[in-house]
């Protein structure tokens, strides 16, 4: 809890807190590595790591302005059609930010709560980011294969039955 408002203090006063708010909804810390450098730095004595932080704060980043609920739903369509395509994101669902907005968006998003229903929703981080790499769960490996498979085979005619042995492609090589 101290390090969450640390950081909250930090982005108030480097003028960064805007990144925080630039998702709907939820609550969310926006990391700030150089707040965290400066208070392992000064042995946890966050006054002296804000006060440190105030001289010593390096070029702001690009501060993200607050994404309209279209702007959202538009990226999570993008990034189900176009996986972390950001630029085909951009160009075809989001051209009202750049494909860099997009990206930091991105990251903030996936802190979120909206990020957490999106993935509940969709599966989307059950089948791209799995908990323990290099560990496969084969039974969602096989759901996934299976549901793919069965939505993308064209429904086939059921199996005729023939009295003789030779199949009708034998016959045809025969002759």
């Amino acid at each position: 809890d101290k390090v969450i408002e640390f950081l909250n203090e930090a982005s108030r006063r480097t003028g960064d807190e805007r990144g925080i708010d630039a998702i709907p909804e939820g609550s969310h810390i926006k990391d700030n590595e150089q707040a965290l450098y400066e208070l392992v730095k000064c042995n946890f004595d966050t006054d002296e790591a804000l006060r440190r932080l105030r001289f010593n704060v390096k070029a702001a980043r690009e501060e993200l302005s607050v994404w309209t609920e279209e702007e959202c739903r538009n990226f999570e369509q993008g990034l189900k059609a176009y996986g972390k395509d950001f630029h085909l994101i951009q160009a075809n669902k989001v051209r009202t930010r750049s494909v860099g907005e997009c990206v930091a968006f991105y990251y903030m998003w996936k802190k979120s709560e909206r990020y957490d229903f999106f993935a509940q929703q969709t599966r989307f981080g059950k089948k791209k980011y799995n908990l323990h790499p290099g560990v496969t769960d084969y039974m969602d490996r096989l759901l996934d294969e299976s549901e793919s498979a069965a939505s993308s085979r064209a429904p086939s005619p059921p199996p005729t039955t023939s009295n003789s042995s030779t199949s009708h492609s034998e016959r045809e090589d025969s002759t």
